[in-house]
């Protein structure tokens, strides 16, 4: 079960952290929840030993991260699991979404494959993240009926430019947004073909030390990314 989330200490400077649940497309178990947690409350107790950057990717090329345990959540609603479940899964969901937005390390999150619900709500408040063309994002609770929650009713309200027509837009549809869209609609910070993750991941761990800030970061993350999409406006723009 320990092999659902890997942590790899690349420099003393950079960790990557692997979602590896791949049969699963790399969905959130209340297991990795734990690991997680457990180790960002470890790098908040000791801050000189924490990286100042951590990348967090998803095994395999299919997904992210999928969302979280909606069966499992579902299953204590009909009563195949404890009750108890359900406020367990996701007092733990909350805590680890705050403590990866309130962390000392710099948070970069690379979404190379699918990125849905919680997937995408843990690492929305994240300072960097890398959509590339293989990567679709969506917020299926919407379709389904569910509340949507990990913080999505307020960064659907601060999507581009602060634009409310797109977050209700996707509130509403569910519509998935995938490849440059993502940049377009402002979902991500940056958009990085995915035959340049590599490049990137490896100019990150040559680069980053211990002074290194955002800005610093950024200044990386430039170097691979299609900047003029910043520009650019959403597909069907003046529909939506």
């Amino acid at each position: 079960m320990e092999k659902e989330l890997l942590f790899n200490q690349t420099t003393q400077w950079v960790t990557e952290v692997t979602l590896n649940n791949e049969r699963k497309m790399n969905h959130l178990t209340y297991n990795m929840l734990c690991l997680m947690l457990e180790k960002l409350i470890e790098y908040n107790r000791k801050p000189d030993k924490a990286p100042r950057v951590m990348m967090t990717i998803g095994a395999g090329n299919v997904a992210y991260c999928s969302g979280g345990d909606m069966k499992g959540l579902y299953d204590a609603y009909i009563g195949i699991k404890p009750k108890i479940y359900q406020s367990t899964y996701t007092g733990t969901l909350y805590r680890m979404d705050y403590a990866l937005a309130t962390m000392q390390p710099i948070h970069v999150a690379i979404w190379n494959g699918y990125v849905f619900g919680s997937g995408a709500g843990h690492c929305m408040r994240a300072p960097f993240t890398v959509a590339t063309d293989n990567t679709e994002w969506a917020m299926p609770e919407c379709v389904a009926g569910f509340i949507v929650d990990n913080g999505a009713s307020h960064f659907f309200a601060h999507l581009r430019n602060d634009d409310i027509a797109l977050g209700l837009y996707l509130a509403v549809t569910g519509q998935r947004v995938a490849g440059r869209n993502m940049r377009r609609f402002g979902l991500c910070t940056h958009f990085v073909p995915r035959d340049k993750l590599e490049a990137l991941r490896q100019d990150l761990v040559r680069s980053i030390n211990s002074t290194s800030t955002k800005g610093d970061v950024k200044a990386i993350l430039d170097k691979y990314a299609e900047v003029e999409l910043e520009k650019e406006l959403p597909e069907n723009y003046e529909t939506i």
